[in-house]
């Protein structure tokens, strides 16, 4: 999917793994096109959240103040040597791109549109719709709500396969709310007009925390359509016995509100 950033790959996992292996994973980092691929050396596990977590720090100190996307990734689990003697450790490599966030209020244009109660009600209650019928698997009904240029851009049949597997990561007893809605006009970067950014903040049965933003443009209707969706989460059985400090520090990577 070209346009959604979709933060699957921070699921911070709980229990690390144990051997006999000594001293901490090595990280080494290169440039690739468009962005970075950081690799942990030496892995001791075979969770691919708990490796994320551990390269989590590198990864946001190289994208600095940019939005931090994550990439395709590659585990080679720890297996046995050839020998039956002991174990092999494994390697995990990690494609992440930094891009530019939605553009702050110091860069905007021609700030002369007052959103009205009206305006924000719509635009809080088109965040929850999309963002209901995604989670629903309704492949068509989210994507009519997506502007022409992100359907332009999107492949359809990626977009097709990632919403209607949406059921079985997010499961049922949804509960959301959109927590705040931030209005930017003729923002620099993208096509003039009125947009607004929805941050919003759940959780469900297979998800503990489920938090980002929507970001949508006003049409000449009135009505808003979807350009842009950044989301974290973290999963119900990974929360189980975090302790509260990590709950935290996870809700902070994530960028919750």
């Amino acid at each position: 999917m070209t346009w959604v950033r979709w933060a699957l790959a921070i699921l911070f996992a709980l229990s690390g793994a144990t051997s006999s292996f000594a001293g901490e994973p090595r990280i080494a980092e290169k440039v690739i096109p468009g962005g970075y691929k950081i690799v942990l050396i030496d892995f001791v596990g075979a969770d691919e959240g708990v490796a994320q977590a551990m390269i989590a720090p590198t990864a946001q100190r190289l994208c600095g103040s940019l939005t931090l996307q994550w990439g395709r990734f590659k585990l080679k689990a720890m297996i046995a040597n050839r020998t039956g003697k002991g174990l092999k450790p494994g390697r995990f490599e990690q494609e992440i791109h930094c891009i530019t966030p939605l553009p702050s209020e110091v860069g905007m244009l021609h700030t002369t549109f007052a959103a009205t109660k009206a305006d924000e009600q719509h635009a809080r209650d088109t965040t929850l719709r999309f963002l209901e019928f995604r989670d629903a698997g309704n492949a068509e009904a989210s994507f009519a709500m997506l502007t022409s240029d992100m359907q332009q851009t999107t492949d359809r049949a990626n977009w097709v396969s990632e919403v209607r597997r949406m059921p079985r990561v997010v499961g049922n007893g949804v509960v959301r709310k959109v927590i705040k809605v931030t209005w930017y006009v003729d923002p620099l970067g993208v096509s003039s007009g009125v947009y607004a950014a929805a941050d919003f903040e759940g959780s469900s049965s297979m998800l503990a925390i489920h938090c980002g933003y929507v970001a949508l443009k006003r049409q000449s209707t009135g009505d808003f359509l979807i350009t842009r969706i950044e989301e974290g989460r973290l999963r119900g059985s990974d929360s189980k016995t975090m302790p509260t400090e990590q709950m935290q520090g996870i809700r902070t990577a994530l960028q919750c509100r």
